[in-house]
């Protein structure tokens, strides 16, 4: 991006010492935003000539493209700018302090219903507000100003931009509403409503700072019927039939409120066919349904089963269709109704006393849900509780575990890592060591599919836990592992006897047990120089010497030494060649 030779940015690893390892060099040339456009020679990247897009440009921040930002997308405070256009001279400014002036952070955002129905969810034709709530440090921002804009189709920015004017240091303020018309239904995966909030404020670098937003994620639902705004209805299915589904105190767990179909203290009506059904409901990845139940539906004849109670779904507005829990239904009906008959269904008595917990997986599904609780009943009966409904629950379940493989392996007083991760892979990633306090292994770095650190001088600290830590683009952080490394998994290994061969010059090194790690072999003449070695992978039982350096040429009859380097280094053992 500079004038005649565009900008370099050389790395320095003293830890590495050569660049052998194409996952990790000594010196190399590095693009600040961790695109690796510069290292793979992509044509938008090239070194000045005239194809560089970036020939004309008058500045290099966190905004320009390439950025300055580093390559797990956080700041690095470094900026060109007044870039001058290519002449004799070329004249630039830059910023190369690591510590700006004002520091302004984004913390969060509140999002306040404007215009709509008053159920909390993003629907078409509704007015959201979105209100930053920012933090300063280290010195006073003046003239902040927020701007505003949408990426999809699925909103309309009414309110571009705001001038919060001057927020005084280490002070945190909400900002004011911006108004966005939503456009469309919003989705769930990945994002919601996808925004771009810029914040610049004066400073004598032209700061700014930008943040992707993803509003309508808030997803998922928590009833437990406390309030009578709870947003739940309940009527029959058909005019003919009866709805005996109440809501009151004492239904729910521990005496607190709840829904209940049936009579209000025992038994239930004929020709009951009705459903309490929810609000819609955005759903979050790998979602599941949990909600409290007690089933107390039964007659003074056990074998009849002609009432009871299922579980419906509505994905995004379609048909309803019964779902399935955990463990199945307890009952089959047999009744009249030929839409029920043979139907699976909650009914009969489970504990008429104590709330049990259903779970229902709804990870096949994406978008929203109405779920009801739908009864029938055939016939009338005087006895049992009913079912009793409280706290339904939509939330994300267990999510796939991204770590694939993982190996720890010692090479010499360090600890080699590696591993392979599953898609979807966070932005960025980092490995700790966790013992009496977390010790970072690495820097956060750009998220790939597999991975290898090295924890120097780390045997010492050994037996220690190791973690992958993730972070996402919105700065939500995960944690994968442990995978624990012990001391013992690293013990000398025993040389056996050793035996030569008859036939040539050499020896068959065997060992007591196949290595645990990977190793190496070492044999040195005489005088202690080495003239042999060789890596031996995990699982090996045995090795074979030749007779012959690492080179190939043949060594002279005399007394060798082999050593196997593992945890501790082996004791040398003497080989004779004839």
């Amino acid at each position: 991006a500079l004038p005649g030779g565009g900008l370099m940015i050389y790395h320095v690893d003293d830890r590495v010492s050569s660049n052998n390892n194409p996952d990790r060099y000594r010196v190399a040339v590095e693009q600040a935003d961790g695109l690796f456009q510069l290292e793979n020679r992509f044509s938008s990247a090239s070194p000045g000539d005239e194809g560089d897009p970036f020939k004309e440009g008058q500045r290099f921040g966190r905004t320009t493209n390439p950025s300055s930002l580093s390559n797990t997308g956080e700041d690095s405070f470094v900026s060109v700018f007044n870039i001058q256009g290519p002449d004799a001279t070329g004249t630039m400014s830059a910023n190369l302090r690591v510590e700006p002036n004002a520091i302004v952070d984004i913390q969060g955002v509140n999002l306040v219903e404007l215009e709509g129905n008053g159920n909390n969810l993003l629907e078409a034709g509704e007015l959201v507000g979105v209100e930053p709530i920012l933090s300063v440090s280290r010195e006073p921002a003046f003239d902040l100003k927020l701007r505003l804009t949408s990426l999809d189709e699925l909103g309309e920015v009414l309110d571009p931009v705001l001038d919060v004017g001057t927020v005084p240091v280490n002070q945190t303020v909400t900002a004011s509403a911006m108004a966005v018309r939503i456009s469309q239904d919003i989705p769930s995966d990945p994002y919601g409503l996808r925004l771009n909030l810029d914040v610049d404020w004066r400073d004598d670098m032209g700061r700014e700072v930008t943040v992707e937003l993803g509003i309508g994620t808030a997803v998922g639902r928590t009833d437990d019927f406390e309030t009578v705004d709870h947003g739940w209805v309940h009527q029959r299915t058909r005019t003919t039939s009866v709805d005996q589904w109440f809501y009151g105190p004492g239904v729910g767990t521990d005496g607190s409120a709840g829904f209940k179909v049936g009579g209000v203290l025992f038994g239930f009506a004929r020709g009951i066919d009705a459903y309490l059904e929810s609000p819609p409901i955005l759903l979050p990845p790998h979602a599941e349904l949990v909600y409290d139940q007690i089933l107390d539906v039964i007659y003074n004849d056990s074998s009849k089963v002609d009432a009871g109670g299922i579980i419906e779904l509505s994905i995004n507005g379609g048909d309803w269709t019964q779902a399935t829990p955990e463990g199945d239904y307890p009952a089959r009906y047999f009744g009249s109704n030929t839409e029920w008959d043979g139907r699976r269904v909650f009914a009969g008595s489970v504990n008429p006393l104590e709330f049990e917990t259903i779970r229902f997986d709804l990870s096949q599904f994406a978008g929203s849900v109405r779920v009801r609780f739908r009864f029938f009943s055939d016939s009338p009966s005087f006895i049992g509780g009913g079912w009793r409904i409280d706290n339904v629950i939509v939330r994300s379940g267990m999510t796939p575990v991204r770590v694939l493989e993982k190996e720890a392996v010692l090479r010499g007083q360090d600890v080699a890592l590696s591993w392979k991760l599953a898609a979807p892979l966070p932005a960025a990633i980092r490995v700790v060591r966790q013992g009496a306090e977390t010790v970072p292994v690495t820097d956060w770095q750009a998220a790939s599919a597999s991975g290898f650190a090295l924890d120097v001088g780390a045997a010492t600290e050994l037996p220690a836990e190791y973690w992958l830590e993730g972070r996402e683009r919105n700065g939500e952080l995960s944690r994968w592992g442990p995978w624990t490394v012990e001391r013992s998994q690293f013990q000398t290994q025993n040389l056996m006897r050793l035996l030569r061969n008859p036939s040539r010059l050499g020896s068959l090194v065997q060992f007591d047990r196949p290595l645990e790690q990977e190793q190496q072999v070492q044999v040195f003449d005489i005088r202690g120089r080495l003239v042999r070695q060789e890596a031996l992978s995990m699982g090996a039982s045995s090795w074979e010497w030749d007779g012959r350096t690492s080179t190939g040429n043949q060594v002279r009859p005399g007394i060798y030494f082999l050593r196997v380097v593992s945890w501790d280094l082996a004791p040398l053992r003497i080989v004779r060649l004839p």
